[in-house]
């Protein structure tokens, strides 16, 4: 876990020599600390066959066992990203084929690789808040995924009369990234100032990306 508190402290001792103290209002960081998580989450989901992206996501692993809602399967509410699923039958787990977008009518239709329970050839699509399975099946689904992480909040109260903020640690809300990615949030977070202080693999993503510019001018 990551500490909301310690983040800001080294974003705000790190822009203290260019003077920057607006970057740092709680609203602004809750906010910009949250698209870091997206960014990170988005970052390592790319690169999720190497050991170090497993690990750095593996605090999101959750598993489900869904029932069948009409014709289709609904996803978790906290679903973020497929990791493995498979089709219930009979105590044992018959793995869901999910074929890329232009394959899917290929894979329906071929009498090889058609959706088939006899021959343990499952096929799915994963639409916006549901899963499809061919064949049709009132069987359970079992769904391993990457949830959404928690949206991280540093909760502050305003003393009036100091016209400050004053940190609340019981109502702040940490981040649940593994302690050693804390430098990542540090480099996105200086990035969103436009400051490099370290040309990682991530920045490198990210700028290759045009991510944070993107973000920009969504605000």
């Amino acid at each position: 876990m990551i500490s909301v508190q310690t983040l800001w402290l080294i974003i705000r001792d790190l822009s203290r020599k260019d003077n920057i103290g607006g970057y740092l209002q709680t609203a602004e960081f809750n906010r910009q600390v949250n698209l870091c998580q997206d960014i990170l989450f988005d970052y390592y989901i790319d690169n999720e066959k190497e050991r170090e992206a497993r690990g750095a996501l593996i605090n999101f692993e959750s598993a489900s066992s869904i029932t069948r809602s009409g014709d289709t399967y609904p996803l978790p509410d906290d679903y973020k990203e497929k990791i493995e699923a498979a089709l219930e039958v009979g105590g044992s787990y018959y793995p869901v084929h999910f074929p890329a977008r232009d394959e899917l009518l290929m894979s329906l239709s071929s009498a090889i690789r058609g959706p088939s329970i006899e021959r343990k050839s499952i096929v799915g699509k994963i639409r916006a808040s549901d899963i499809q399975i061919w064949p049709q099946s009132t069987n359970k689904l079992f769904l391993q995924y990457y949830r959404t992480p928690v949206t991280a909040s540093r909760a502050v109260t305003v003393d009036v009369g100091n016209v400050e903020e004053v940190y609340v640690p019981g109502s702040t809300v940490n981040l649940e990234w593994p302690a050693d990615l804390l430098q990542d949030f540090v480099d996105l977070m200086l990035l969103f100032k436009g400051v490099v202080i370290r040309d990682s693999s991530l920045i490198q993503w990210v700028k290759a990306r045009k991510v944070i510019e993107k973000e920009l001018v969504n605000d």
